[in-house]
């Protein structure tokens, strides 16, 4: 009997699952006070061939919601991430990914992490540490927290797996020059990258979402 997964999910099975019984899987990381059900809504227009499988963060608000770790400000206003609670919760993503296979018929080796917000910097904290899970990484109005990167990443994986990273222009929330600081990093290191601005606030507008979901036909089946 396989243990249980270290987070909890919803999840729906593909229209046109794999031949050979190891569908691959879009990963959905919901954003901070946000929930499973959040992101899930896209699961319809993602399931033609990949399993979809939509994540709840582990820590618990007061307010209903959830997030991957909590997020403060000092008495300067300034924004300050509590680093240990999220690289605990990047711990149970990886021990969740390891064990998928045990409760899904899927590959785990054939991830795309579709993250928004904090769901996006979980991303791309987990895909540095693990290029060779996935497929793609789509990093929706979030950034990259450095804290949260790993020292060290096998560069020649990570360079193969394309990144899609939409942002608001009106972002009130998170910046767009915090995602731009992120391409300029992806640029640096030669990643292959999207990247699309929109005039819209923290959030994913109706022309993001269709340009996002072409890109996902085209380069994924999806």
């Amino acid at each position: 009997m396989s243990a249980p997964l270290p987070l909890h999910c919803v999840s729906v099975p593909p229209t046109h699952p794999a031949e050979n019984g190891k569908s691959p899987v879009v990963l959905l990381l919901h954003g901070y006070g946000s929930h499973e059900n959040d992101l899930f809504s896209f699961a319809n227009d993602l399931r033609r061939t990949h399993y979809v499988i939509s994540l709840r963060a582990p820590l618990r608000l007061g307010f209903g919601g959830f997030a991957w770790y909590e997020i403060n400000w000092n008495e300067s206003g300034e924004k300050w991430t509590d680093v240990e609670a999220g690289l605990n919760s990047l711990k149970l993503l990886e021990s969740f990914i390891d064990q998928l296979e045990d409760h899904f018929p899927v590959d785990s080796n054939a991830i795309t992490l579709m993250g928004f917000s904090q769901g996006a910097i979980m991303s791309y904290a987990y895909s540095f540490r693990h290029p060779e899970k996935l497929k793609a990484v789509v990093a929706m109005s979030g950034y990259i927290v450095s804290e949260l990167m790993p020292k060290q990443a096998v560069m020649q994986l990570v360079q193969k797996t394309p990144f899609y990273i939409t942002h608001g222009t009106e972002d009130a929330v998170i910046p767009v020059s915090w995602a731009k600081q992120g391409v300029d990093y992806l640029e640096k290191l030669k990643i292959n990258h999207v990247f699309k601005t929109y005039p819209m606030p923290h959030g994913i507008s109706p022309e993001a979402y269709a340009e996002l979901k072409a890109w996902l036909v085209e380069n994924l089946g999806i």
